[in-house]
């Protein structure tokens, strides 16, 4: 619950910054990281800035005109607004956060496509009674399972034969201990359990079924990859502890496991990748 709750929090901070800014579209409400251009790669890399990565996802995507697709952990829904802006289909997200389903709705419905976008709220476990669908894209919302063998189960049980999945997250280079500063830190303030590493997302998937077509290393665009480790955050530490209200010490905790993050990208312990499966 204190997941879904932070989510809420942040996912209302990124609305009210975008709307006193006048950007209220789908293109400018990302909730995942924002990233760093590639020169010369535009075609095989996302492009800088947050939206550049869900238009490369939609680019990809749509190579195979999917009929209906769905985004585990949706956000704003960008990813599927700019699908939708390529294709016709059915596309559907699923996110913890009512105001998210409320908001992502109403854009839909201010574009004209909300026959198109439907957005339901729910825990992540609801995908398997939304139907099937020949595609499927995960960012930045398959890390926070528990267990990554589930999340694979509920993946395939939702994915038609022949159709695909598309997983971009952050990883661990390699196996940690719980007790590692910036483990414990993130786990702390984002409510996790534990972090995984890329070898524990592969055996997982495989297990399953699903076969990898393609794994593309995104780190060097992670903008901590190339800064140095982060400063002290005892600031935010007090901040979590002592804010009055819970809205204001999640917000707080939200951003202290940011921190944390950005030190294990800058120690080059965390990788941030692209992971294309099909399901035969």
């Amino acid at each position: 619950m204190k997941t879904a709750g932070q989510y809420e929090v942040l996912a209302r901070t990124c609305h009210l910054s975008a709307l006193l800014r006048g950007r209220i579209r789908p293109d400018r409400l990302c909730l995942h990281k924002t990233l760093l251009p590639v020169e010369g790669a535009a075609a095989e890399h996302p492009a800088g800035g947050r939206d550049g990565l869900n238009q490369w996802l939609a680019n990809r995507i749509a190579e195979k005109r999917p009929k209906r697709v769905l985004d585990l952990g949706c956000g704003f829904g960008a990813t599927l607004f700019a699908l939708a802006h390529r294709m016709e289909g059915e596309f559907v997200g699923l996110t913890q956060s009512a105001f998210l389903v409320k908001t992502a709705a109403s854009l839909a419905e201010k574009e004209g496509r909300a026959s198109e976008l439907t957005f339901h709220e729910g825990e992540f476990a609801l995908l398997t009674s939304l139907g099937s669908f020949d595609a499927m894209v995960a960012v930045e919302s398959i890390s926070y399972f528990d267990e990554l063998p589930e999340a694979a189960r509920l993946l395939a049980e939702a994915l038609r034969p022949e159709g695909s999945l598309w997983i971009v997250d952050d990883w661990l280079r390699k196996p940690l201990p719980d007790e590692h500063a910036d483990v414990r830190g993130l786990c702390e303030s984002w409510g996790r359990r534990r972090l995984h590493t890329v070898e524990e997302l592969e055996a997982a998937f495989a297990g399953k079924g699903f076969q990898l077509v393609e794994n593309r290393d995104l780190t060097a665009q992670v903008p901590a990859f190339r800064a140095s480790a982060s400063p002290r955050s005892g600031w935010l530490r007090l901040a979590a502890r002592r804010l009055p209200g819970w809205q204001l010490r999640s917000l707080a905790a939200a951003y202290l496991g940011g921190r944390h993050l950005d030190r294990l990208y800058a120690a080059s312990l965390m990788e941030y990748r692209c992971f294309h499966y099909v399901l035969p």
